[in-house]
């Protein structure tokens, strides 16, 4: 059985080589399922958000802001 946090983080590190070749909503799809398998994963959330704010999506990219700045204040 794998746990949680490896396969967060496998789906985070995927969706950072998705956003870098320029593929944005699978980068999304991928932040979306290290989110949902942990919802505390901070890079996930900033990036999740970041990648929104590059599509025009603020609304949504504001909530993932906030939602990792309460999860991470400093």
């Amino acid at each position: 059985m794998q746990r949680p946090s490896t396969t967060a983080a496998a789906f985070y590190y995927r969706g950072i080589a998705n956003g870098m070749r320029g593929q944005s909503d699978r980068a999304i799809q991928d932040f979306s399922q290290a989110i949902k398998i942990n919802p505390n994963h901070v890079g996930a959330l900033y990036s999740r958000g970041l990648t929104y704010s590059n599509k025009g999506l603020w609304d949504r990219a504001i909530q993932d802001y906030d939602e990792a700045i309460k999860l991470s204040p400093n």
